[in-house]
Formats: structure tokens, sequence, C-alpha cells
């Protein structure tokens, strides 16, 4: 895979390779690769899915190369004027077009959920029903946590247009331990 020549030290054949990766090399040239690279200075791959591949940076930003034009469409409207530092999200620097099918997503680089905070952050959703008064007293010591995932629940209701917002896959804890959602789409 292209992409892999300047960011990558494993060799390409041991890289697993999704669906949005293929479609991104597909579309990338070897000048695009090279100019993302200089101007973000990849660390290394973080993941991939169905609609692109995402890099984290050594400033600790994530830079997110996606084939899906919705997902740069909201990651444009959550760009803007300081009020994500109150929102439920990972603040996002810049979006912008490649060409008409390639897009670059710049945002804060987040520590995902743990396995185990994530099977709490379902248990409070299917379990709980959202509700921390619900929980069996053989969870009371992680209640400041789901009392956590909580507030983020309450939170996110504001912004119901984004998907994605309640897998615990695209949550995390921002620099500041705020949790936030760093995949909106």
């Amino acid at each position: 895979m292209k992409i892999y020549k300047i960011s990558s030290p494993l060799p390409l054949d041991t890289i697993p390779i999704e669906y949005g990766e293929v479609e991104v090399d597909k579309l990338l040239t070897e000048d695009t690769i090279i100019e993302l690279d200089d101007k973000y200075n990849f660390q290394e791959r973080l993941g991939s899915g169905m609609w692109g591949i995402a890099f984290s940076t050594y400033d600790g930003k994530v830079v997110k190369i996606t084939t899906d034009s919705n997902e740069y469409k909201a990651a444009l409207d959550l760009i803007g004027d300081g009020w994500q530092k109150d929102a439920p999200f990972v603040t996002i620097y810049e979006a912008y077009p490649i060409d008409e099918s390639l897009f670059v997503i710049v945002k804060d680089l987040v520590k995902p959920l743990s396995e185990e905070e994530k099977g709490l952050f379902d248990m409070l959703i299917s379990e709980w029903d959202s509700d921390i008064d619900n929980v069996p007293v053989e969870y009371s010591e992680k209640i400041p946590l789901l009392n956590e995932f909580q507030n983020y629940m309450f939170d996110i209701q504001n912004y119901t247009q984004y998907q994605d917002t309640l897998n615990p896959d695209n949550i995390g804890w921002d620099s500041d331990g705020k949790v936030v959602a760093f995949d909106h789409r």
C-alpha cells in the first residue's frame, strides 16, 4: 500500500488491509502522500475502517484521510469559534478536500476507552437504562466513571444529527480527562 512508504516501518505484506484503506490508496498519489506527511509529520497508523485511514502525528493530532463526504461535511460543522470546548466532541482543527472524493480531517488525539470502560458504557445504556441510579451495588466503585459516561450522554443529546456518538468504539478521553466522541460519523 502506497501510504506506508512514508509512515510505517512494517513490511507492506504484514499490514492488514481494510476496504477504506484500499479506497483511499486508489485515490492517493505518491506526491499527495509526501505532501501530507511533510505537512503533518505522521507518527503511526492508528487504524482504518470502511471509509478511510487515520494516522497520529508527533504533535498530538490525528490526520484522518477519508472518502466519506458526509463525514467531511459534519467535520466542517464542528470547527469554529471555540464552542467545541464545552461540546462532547474532540477538537477538530481543519477539514478540507484533497479532490472531489478524498478528504482530510485533522483533530486532537484522544485516548480510546479501555475494553472494561467500553463494557461499562454498553451496560449503562443497555442494562441500566442510561441511569446510574439503576446500577447494581456490585458496581458501586465504578459510579464515578459511570457518572462521567452519563454526563457525556446528557451532553450528546443536543447533537443528535451526528451518528455513532453512543458507540463506545468512537468515544475516548481528551487531554483534559473529558469523555468525547472522536469519530462523529
